[in-house]
């Protein structure tokens, strides 16, 4: 497992429903193809502050998640790494002391509210997802996971939200929405189309991998010039026959490196035929 991980970031407000499609895709997926790890595992040490000053603390600012930890550990699993994922308390608000190791798979599912914030974390999305949800809605969300999961008082999660929830997400996750390849609306609870359309990508992603994986244990030298982590790019130009007409000629420069893929978004028919033009160049 190298580069060609496929990371997916969902982003979204506040009980925006993001988690809710984050999951479906692990579903659909299998966790054998899918690591799910959420922002807001993120949140920084707060030990040093006593109860109600982190109970006050404004956890809907972008500096109160570490994201440089996040984006390190994003980049590790590009490179074949396991992390080591901090364990967040929503009730005391602290970070625990154990953590959860996590190995890379073909797919790393990112998300939560400030996702598309961080440019450098940006940057280490393949895709970028952004569940657009009425406020009404969100906060209605919010209400009940809250109380039932998390423990806490209507009291204090309205109280939270008319003072940092709502206003943080006006100033720093709405405009992110700009940022995103896809918008998914309403939770995704009535957007199967958009979630199918997701999973096909993220399936073939998969598949891509698991072929090459193969490929590699049987025909890895053919196809690399250079075992040794070099990537060698040619310039193939292939004829297509596209629908009957013969003439049409599809140029395309790509890495070809089984165990470490550059041929995304390729049918596996055309990959084929690019391994085979290069075993004779």
């Amino acid at each position: 497992m190298g580069s060609d991980v496929l990371v997916v970031g969902v982003a979204g407000g506040s009980g925006s429903g993001k988690t809710t499609i984050a999951r479906i895709l692990v579903n659909k997926l299998g966790t054998e193809n899918v690591t799910l790890i959420p922002h807001d595992s993120y949140y920084r040490d707060l030990s040093h502050l006593t109860f109600e000053e982190r109970s006050n603390f404004n956890f809907d600012h972008p500096d109160s998640l570490e994201t440089e930890l996040f984006v390190q550990h994003v980049k590790k699993l590009r490179r074949g790494e396991s992390i080591e994922v901090p364990l967040y308390d929503f009730a005391t608000h602290l970070r625990r002391k154990e953590t959860v190791a996590v190995k890379p798979t073909p797919v790393i599912l990112l998300e939560g509210i400030l996702l598309l914030h961080s440019e450098e974390l940006r940057e280490q999305l393949d895709i970028k997802i952004f569940v657009d949800t009425e406020p009404d809605i969100r906060f209605i969300r919010r209400l009940k996971r809250d109380t039932k999961e998390r423990g806490r008082s209507v009291d204090d999660i309205t109280s939270q939200y008319l003072t940092t929830v709502r206003p943080m997400h006006l100033a720093f996750v709405e405009p992110t929405k700009n940022f995103a390849d896809l918008i998914i609306p309403e939770g995704g609870y009535d957007s199967h189309v958009a979630i199918d359309m997701i999973t096909s990508r993220l399936q073939m992603s998969v598949e891509e991998q698991r072929d090459c994986s193969s490929n590699a244990n049987t025909n890895t030298s053919s196809v690399l010039e250079n075992v040794h982590d070099e990537v060698k790019v040619k310039q193939i130009s292939v004829d297509i026959d596209i629908e009957g007409n013969s003439n049409n000629t599809i140029s395309t420069t790509k890495a070809i490196k089984c165990g470490n893929v550059a041929v995304s978004g390729i049918s596996s028919g055309f990959r084929n035929e690019m391994a085979e033009r290069l075993e004779n160049i």
